[in-house]
């Protein structure tokens, strides 16, 4: 069980969604925050690939206090980002930030286990 915070910063890609969310499924971080910006207007497969990533990330099944912020609509990935990361960091005291394009920690849960020893490090 992971104890550091983690923002999962998704969209309209719900195959790379799964493998991620696979990962931090194994790690159960005790705490998961959620963003995913809005469907892009004029793309029509946005709405149902949001729809279908959101599924995915809802498929929490261990012990975890979840916080979600579902844009309604596109504010496009810069303020997107930014306004995930400013409630995230108003939330949290410490940080680990996952994206649905960080494939390489797929494979293991040692990316996690960085984050987390270095947050420790990092504020002492």
């Amino acid at each position: 069980m992971l104890t550091t915070p983690i923002l999962f910063k998704v969209f309209n890609r719900p195959n790379c969604t799964r493998v991620v969310f696979d990962s931090i499924r194994k790690i159960r971080p005790v705490r998961l925050y959620v963003s995913q910006d809005g469907p892009r207007p004029g793309r029509a497969d946005d709405a149902e690939n949001c729809a279908a990533v959101r599924t995915i990330v809802e498929q929490v099944d261990w012990l975890c206090e979840v916080e979600t912020l579902y844009e309604k609509e596109n504010k496009g990935c810069r303020l997107s980002v930014a306004c995930a990361l400013i409630g995230f960091l108003i939330g949290s005291n410490t940080e680990s930030f996952w994206r649905t394009t960080a494939y390489p920690i797929r494979r293991s849960t040692h990316f996690a286990n960085i984050c987390s020893t270095n947050i420790k490090t990092w504020n002492k």
